[in-house]
């Protein structure tokens, strides 16, 4: 049996992801990313490799047993190479020639989208719990008045932070790859090698970047999306539930994948509280690619009994099916 046919559809259940291996529905997202990320490490390579090429003018060949070549480089040249790559990275990547935070960044438009679609799922998925029956009329009445896309000026200034967040982590990746290409560049003038061979070294290190650029984007991608569904909830049970006898807390949806890592799916299906979510993504790079999911659910502060019980019970049942699948 396949672990997706064990739970129904969210057409069916508002609280099941409509992708099992996509819980927090954030590919789209990440995938257009992805796509401009490439073009601009494109842009990345060619204008460096414009810059390899332009080194042959100061280029002397050598004729041995193989071909050795030897450069003209001093400490001002040495330094305008590595002024070019710093200008061309933080134009691709910061937008800003000074490395300051520019007010319009790239990355921003991704981020919100996935921190908005954070605070909707966390409205729609309460609005399906609320059910007067047990929540009662004037809780149910709050919880359905709430607007999604309605980002409150707290969810705001949270989401300020994950802007400046990544854009450190850009930051530092753009200083990284500097130096890292500069001193390709410069190791294989001093090793005499070649024009050709020097552009394949460069190649292979700006894919190495794009490559930590595209693991920055899943990761951040998807915190910001974790980051507005625990703050949506921890603002509805300060807001809506502070007096009831009910609060949201958070159900863990592991991707359940073939690559999905063992300790972040065995707590699919478990009832966790924002403290202990944000406490196993602070240890053991638990966040670094991670496409686990929390949607809320309804428990009980007295009894701990929740009415998505039965949907609980079938999450333990996928997940043994899932991890019959791995052994």
């Amino acid at each position: 049996m396949k672990i997706q046919k064990i739970l129904a559809t969210k057409k069916d259940n508002p609280l099941i992801p409509r992708n099992p291996a996509d819980p927090a529905g954030q590919m789209p997202t990440v995938k257009r990313l992805f796509r401009d990320l490439k073009k601009r490490f494109s842009r990345i390579n060619s204008d460096v490799q414009k810059l390899v090429s332009e080194q042959k003018q100061y280029q002397t060949r050598i004729t041995t047993n193989k071909a050795y070549y030897e450069y003209q480089i001093d400490e001002q040249r040495y330094a305008s190479i590595n002024d070019f790559i710093l200008r061309v990275l933080r134009n691709e990547l910061l937008e800003s020639y000074d490395g300051s935070k520019p007010f319009s960044w790239f990355y921003q438009s991704y981020l919100e989208q996935s921190f908005i679609d954070g605070i909707n799922d966390q409205i729609y998925s309460a609005q399906s719990m609320a059910d007067p029956a047990i929540a009662g009329e004037e809780i149910s009445q709050q919880i359905m008045n709430l607007q999604e896309g309605n980002v409150s000026p707290q969810q705001q200034q949270r989401l300020g932070l994950v802007y400046a967040r990544v854009f450190e982590e850009m930051a530092g990746l753009t200083n990284s790859m500097k130096t890292d290409l500069a001193e390709t560049l410069t190791r294989g003038m001093a090793n005499g090698l070649g024009i050709t061979a020097i552009a394949r070294d460069i190649k292979k290190r700006v894919q190495v970047g794009f490559s930590r650029a595209q693991r920055i984007a899943r990761t951040e991608i998807l915190g910001a999306y974790r980051t507005a569904t625990r703050s949506e909830q921890k603002d509805i049970n300060e807001t809506i539930y502070a007096d009831s006898e009910w609060h949201m807390a958070l159900l863990w949806w592991s991707a359940l994948t073939s690559t999905t890592r063992s300790w972040h799916a065995s707590k699919h299906g478990e009832i966790l509280t924002a403290q202990e979510v944000d406490e196993f993504y602070s240890v053991n790079g638990n966040a670094i690619q991670c496409y686990c999911s929390h949607g809320p659910v309804l428990v009980n502060k007295k009894t701990g009994e929740t009415p998505q019980q039965d949907l609980i019970d079938k999450m333990k049942r996928q997940l043994k099916v899932w991890r019959v699948g791995v052994v």
